[in-house]
Parts: structure tokens; sequence; C-alpha cells
């Protein structure tokens, strides 16, 4: 596991997006939420990924079989998560974000 962009802070806590691999090699992206006062508290985590390999620009490439974050903005009600695919092609993932939490 690798943490990806900056955490955000959010009313709900401490948002971390990382990504990670599996036993086969296959990079995944996934989300923490940890505790605002204490960060060393865990208090949710996706139990499945939230942004995987799915087009053939992220499963071929000079690794295949990867996506990993490396940019996260909020605005406009949405978040916008940027990652590489295949280690050779940059992404952008978008889902809404309605008011910040």
């Amino acid at each position: 596991m690798e943490p990806g962009p900056p955490p955000i802070l959010t009313g709900r806590g401490i948002l971390l997006i990382y990504s990670g691999r599996d036993r086969n090699n296959v990079y995944a992206v996934g989300a923490a939420l940890f505790d605002r006062f204490d960060p060393g508290v865990l208090l949710a985590r996706s139990e499945q990924p939230i942004l995987t390999v799915q087009t053939a620009w992220e499963k071929t490439g000079t690794v295949p079989n990867v996506v990993f974050a490396e940019g996260l903005v909020i605005r406009g009600g949405r978040m916008e998560i940027y990652y590489g695919g295949g280690d050779r092609v940059i992404g952008r993932a978008v889902v809404d974000w309605p008011d910040g939490r």
C-alpha cells in the first residue's frame, strides 16, 4: 500500500486515498477515513476498491493492470481523482461530492 494524493480534512474526518495491489499484482485505489483529532484511529475503510483496472490502457502499458491515485481535487460538488494507468497514461475519475462530507 502507498498513499496517493495528500489527505483531505472533511467534516467527518481525514480522508486518505491510497493505492495497493493484490496477490496477482493488480493495482487498485481505496479510501480510508481517520479521526480528525486522533489520526491513529481508523474510522472507516472502503471494503472494495473505489477505482479498479477496467480499460485497455489500464490493463496494458509499461506495467499492466495498474491504476494508482496521484492527485485529488474537490470542486463544484465533485471529487476528481487523477490517476496513472498502465504506468504510462493519466486518467481522471469523477464522483459526486455534494456537501464536502
